[in-house]
């Protein structure tokens, strides 16, 4: 097409050459193969100067539109791989959205701030269902059934402890054992949460009970809930309170311990697009740079 195109303009298939950058037998060649497949002669080649045929004249408009689409197309593609546009879409926990993410963001936002990021917060298994659908390019949660169509990479691990006033009477151990929440108000995540759901596979499987008195889906609602003094609740490391919060402490949870995995999640037949090739390395730094606390098994 761009060999036509050139030819037509030059009025010349020596000077159409030139000009691409190619021999001339290799642009007649094209010439001629593209004439083979529209089925129509596009140059006069009888006279001593090339000149269109009927059919090159009315094919001529169409082909430099096809090349200038395609140049754009281009274009775009290029800026898109150099992170000038774009959009990307996160599907993950909320105490990922609340202890991860923000880290992750600053840093890529600053670098390509032109590209969209779309970061919905869902539970475990409605992360592994958007990722499938193609609804989110990526998720990042714990594992919940089989990863059946999606490419997982260990992210990072987290261990459980219990977030408690600083005036609590728990605040003065240096770590609690499961059995001592038997009778203590619990804010607990949701019951379809993963957080809630590594809590019960680990606890109830040894018959041990937590007096729940309040439901929240949000880390942010717990703690706030917590600070206000209504209850503890135990929490992974990425939902943990800053570590200057005068309001709030943490303390480990023993007997047993408990640490959850994080996986990034992808399509395994989806290739990775531009925007999300990009944002993989933050991800990665922001996993290196996460606080000790946060590095459980991965």
């Amino acid at each position: 097409m761009q060999a036509f195109v050139a030819t037509a303009r030059m009025r010349s298939f020596s000077r159409a050459a030139k000009e691409m950058g190619i021999s001339q037998p290799a642009l007649s060649k094209a010439v001629s193969d593209l004439e083979a497949d529209v089925g129509y002669a596009l140059f006069d080649r009888t006279t001593r100067r090339v000149s269109l045929t009927s059919a090159g004249r009315q094919f001529l408009p169409s082909a430099e539109r096809v090349i200038n689409a395609y140049g754009s197309a281009r274009e775009d593609l290029e800026s898109l791989a150099k992170g000038r546009g774009g959009r990307v879409a996160i599907a993950c926990l909320p105490s990922v959205a609340f202890g991860f993410m923000p880290r992750v963001l600053a840093a890529f936002a600053a670098d390509y701030p032109d590209i969209i990021v779309d970061l919905v917060e869902q539970r475990a298994d409605q992360v592994a269902d958007s990722v499938r659908s193609g609804e989110v390019d990526i998720g990042i949660a714990n594992m919940v059934g089989e990863p059946h169509k999606l490419e997982t990479t260990p992210l990072l691990g987290d261990r459980f402890a219990l977030v408690c006033p600083a005036t609590h009477a728990l605040a003065a151990k240096k770590a609690i054992r499961w059995r001592e929440l038997e009778n203590v108000p619990i804010i607990a995540m949701t019951p379809d949460s993963g957080i809630w759901q590594e809590i019960e596979t680990a606890l109830y499987g040894n018959g041990q009970r937590l007096s729940i008195r309040y439901v929240a889906a949000n880390p942010a609602t717990i703690l706030a809930l917590a600070a206000a003094g209504v209850g503890v609740s135990p929490l992974p490391g990425l939902a943990w309170p800053p570590s200057d919060d005068p309001r709030l402490v943490c303390r480990p949870l023993i007997g047993p311990s408990i640490h959850r995995r994080l996986l990034v999640q992808r399509r395994s037949d989806e290739p990775m697009g531009p925007a999300v090739r990009l944002l993989m390395p933050y991800i990665s730094a922001a996993r290196r740079q996460s606080p000790k606390a946060y590095q459980g098994p991965a």
